[in-house]
């Protein structure tokens, strides 16, 4: 699957407004890869805040490349790009507090299939 990771400094901003695009082929679903990098944005929102967009592609790259070379299966290819694709499967858009996945279709129509808030509180356990 071939997918594109858009960095938004607002969740209001249109889609050809990223601030840095990741590129990842891999074998993983839209919901596989959605699964392995929220807990990553959700410590990164956490620890450093999602509107450091520059911070967030640079370490959500080596996030995704680190996490392709331990796959049973190959290394996903990760890359930065100029520009999205015309030939991706899925774009999720990573904005401060949020993730959109969308589906592209072979017409190029997006439709969008999932969205996870990523809180900035600590998660708290309570003890029994």
């Amino acid at each position: 699957m071939l997918c594109q990771i858009g960095i938004f400094a607002d969740s209001k901003d249109t889609l050809d407004h990223w601030n840095a695009l990741i590129t990842v082929q891999d074998s993983r679903s839209p919901r596989d890869m959605l699964r392995e990098i929220a807990p990553f944005l959700r410590q990164f929102q956490l620890q450093q805040d999602m509107h450091d967009t520059e911070s967030l592609a640079a370490w959500l790259t080596w996030y995704l490349i680190e996490a392709g070379m331990g796959s049973d299966t190959y290394p996903a290819r990760v890359s930065l790009d100029r520009a999205i694709r015309g030939d991706i499967n899925c774009f999720y858009k990573v904005s401060p507090g949020l993730v959109e996945v969308y589906t592209v279709d072979e017409l190029l129509e997006w439709k969008l299939i999932a969205a996870v808030e990523v809180e900035r509180q600590p998660l708290s356990v309570a003890s029994a």
